[in-house]
Protein backbone atom coordinates (compact mmCIF):
# COMPACT_ATOMS: atom_id res chain seq x y z
CA UNK A 1 0.00 0.00 0.00
CA UNK A 2 2.68 2.27 0.91
CA UNK A 3 4.63 1.92 -2.33
CA UNK A 4 1.38 2.58 -4.10
CA UNK A 5 1.26 5.69 -2.18
CA UNK A 6 4.67 6.78 -3.16
CA UNK A 7 4.12 6.09 -6.55
CA UNK A 8 1.44 8.18 -6.57
CA UNK A 9 3.32 11.00 -5.38
CA UNK A 10 5.75 10.88 -6.81
CA UNK A 11 3.67 11.11 -10.23
CA UNK A 12 2.08 14.11 -8.68
CA UNK A 13 5.45 15.84 -7.79
CA UNK A 14 6.67 15.13 -11.34
CA UNK A 15 3.39 16.92 -13.04
CA UNK A 16 4.42 19.85 -10.82
CA UNK A 17 7.50 20.14 -11.54
CA UNK A 18 7.08 20.14 -15.27
CA UNK A 19 4.80 23.10 -14.93
CA UNK A 20 6.46 26.64 -14.70
CA UNK A 21 3.96 29.61 -13.22
CA UNK A 22 3.99 32.71 -15.27
CA UNK A 23 5.98 35.26 -13.40
CA UNK A 24 4.89 38.59 -13.88
CA UNK A 25 7.34 41.22 -15.73
CA UNK A 26 6.68 43.57 -12.89
CA UNK A 27 8.00 41.45 -10.43
CA UNK A 28 10.87 40.52 -12.78
CA UNK A 29 11.99 43.72 -13.00
CA UNK A 30 11.73 44.60 -9.01
CA UNK A 31 13.75 41.78 -8.39
CA UNK A 32 16.56 42.09 -11.22
CA UNK A 33 16.35 46.05 -9.98
CA UNK A 34 17.12 44.76 -6.41
CA UNK A 35 19.74 41.86 -7.55
CA UNK A 36 21.77 44.78 -9.49
CA UNK A 37 21.66 47.38 -6.53
CA UNK A 38 22.64 44.85 -4.39
CA UNK A 39 25.72 44.07 -6.87
CA UNK A 40 26.55 47.44 -6.73
CA UNK A 41 26.82 48.11 -3.10
CA UNK A 42 30.02 48.12 -1.33
CA UNK A 43 31.36 46.63 1.48
CA UNK A 44 31.76 50.69 3.00
CA UNK A 45 28.11 51.06 2.31
CA UNK A 46 27.08 47.81 3.78
CA UNK A 47 28.65 48.71 7.21
CA UNK A 48 27.27 51.78 7.23
CA UNK A 49 23.73 50.65 7.21
CA UNK A 50 24.31 47.90 9.58
CA UNK A 51 26.08 50.31 12.17
CA UNK A 52 23.22 52.79 11.77
CA UNK A 53 23.98 54.93 9.30
CA UNK A 54 25.95 58.55 9.59
CA UNK A 55 25.04 59.57 12.50
CA UNK A 56 25.56 56.71 14.57
CA UNK A 57 29.56 57.03 12.31
CA UNK A 58 29.92 60.47 13.27
CA UNK A 59 29.70 59.65 16.93
CA UNK A 60 32.25 56.60 16.53
CA UNK A 61 34.35 58.80 14.89
CA UNK A 62 34.04 61.49 17.66
CA UNK A 63 34.55 58.94 20.60
CA UNK A 64 37.24 57.12 18.36
CA UNK A 65 39.33 60.54 18.60
CA UNK A 66 38.84 61.65 21.68
CA UNK A 67 39.93 58.29 23.22
CA UNK A 68 43.09 58.48 20.71
CA UNK A 69 44.06 62.07 21.82
CA UNK A 70 43.35 61.23 25.82
CA UNK A 71 45.60 57.76 25.37
CA UNK A 72 48.17 59.53 23.91
CA UNK A 73 48.24 62.50 25.99
CA UNK A 74 45.88 62.05 29.17
CA UNK A 75 45.35 65.02 31.59
CA UNK A 76 47.35 65.45 35.09
CA UNK A 77 44.23 63.75 37.34
CA UNK A 78 44.32 60.75 34.91
CA UNK A 79 47.47 59.91 36.36
CA UNK A 80 46.14 60.33 39.72
CA UNK A 81 43.08 58.62 39.42
CA UNK A 82 44.65 55.42 37.89
CA UNK A 83 47.22 55.18 40.91
CA UNK A 84 44.46 55.41 43.36
CA UNK A 85 42.73 52.91 41.63
CA UNK A 86 45.77 50.49 40.38
CA UNK A 87 48.15 51.88 43.72
CA UNK A 88 50.57 51.86 41.07
CA UNK A 89 51.57 54.86 38.88
CA UNK A 90 52.84 53.68 35.36
CA UNK A 91 53.85 56.40 32.25
CA UNK A 92 54.16 55.02 29.20
CA UNK A 93 55.24 57.74 26.51
CA UNK A 94 55.32 57.16 22.63
CA UNK A 95 56.69 60.30 21.70
CA UNK A 96 59.98 61.83 23.03
CA UNK A 97 57.51 65.47 23.09
CA UNK A 98 54.22 65.01 23.47
CA UNK A 99 54.05 68.61 24.31
CA UNK A 100 52.57 69.53 20.89
CA UNK A 101 49.11 67.25 21.57
CA UNK A 102 48.42 69.36 24.59
CA UNK A 103 46.37 72.18 24.86
CA UNK A 104 48.90 74.19 27.04
CA UNK A 105 49.71 77.84 25.87
CA UNK A 106 46.64 77.43 23.21
CA UNK A 107 43.46 78.02 26.10
CA UNK A 108 43.83 81.07 28.35
CA UNK A 109 43.57 80.56 32.27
Amino acid sequence: MSDRNDDRLDDIFAEARAVSPPVSGDLMGRVLADAARMQRSSVWWRINDLLGGWPVLGGLTAVTVAGLWLGIAPPAAFGDLTAAMTGDNLQVSLFADASWLTLEGVVDG
